[in-house]
């Protein structure tokens, strides 16, 4: 039960509208990676959907996002991750190992994740 809710929430990362984001404080994939982790522990939903794409951001609408973390956050505890990532060119592809906390049991996910630059700045395009 604990791996699926962590690949649920995870998983829930693909389902992504418009909004406007600051600079991105991180010039590298694994810098991205880790301040849109932080984002999400400290669950500044704004900020982390701020980390994706354009094209993600369209296929859901924020609120909606938002409305999925913020009915977990009271029962997920983010711990500890981990990005390993290869950069190519304009493209950096890895995974990110998570360990959590759902109801006070603790389990560690594996999660694929891509990045493009878009507009010169370092962006999750892909997250499952």
């Amino acid at each position: 039960m604990k791996h699926t809710v962590s690949a649920l929430i995870l998983a829930l990362f693909l389902s992504l509208a418009p909004v406007s984001a600051d600079t991105l404080s991180s010039t590298s994939p694994e810098g991205v990676c880790n301040d849109f982790m932080t984002a999400m522990q400290a669950h500044d939903w704004k900020k982390a959907y701020g980390y994706f794409t354009k094209t993600l951001q369209q296929q859901t609408p924020y609120e909606r996002w938002m409305l999925t973390y913020d009915s977990l956050a009271p029962h997920f505890v983010m711990e500890h991750w981990k990005a390993d990532l290869k950069e190519s060119g304009d493209h950096a592809r890895g995974k990110i190992e998570l360990t959590s906390k759902y109801d006070g049991d603790e389990s560690t996910s594996n999660t694929a994740v891509e990045l493009v630059k878009e507009n010169g700045e370092w962006r999750i395009s892909e997250y499952k």
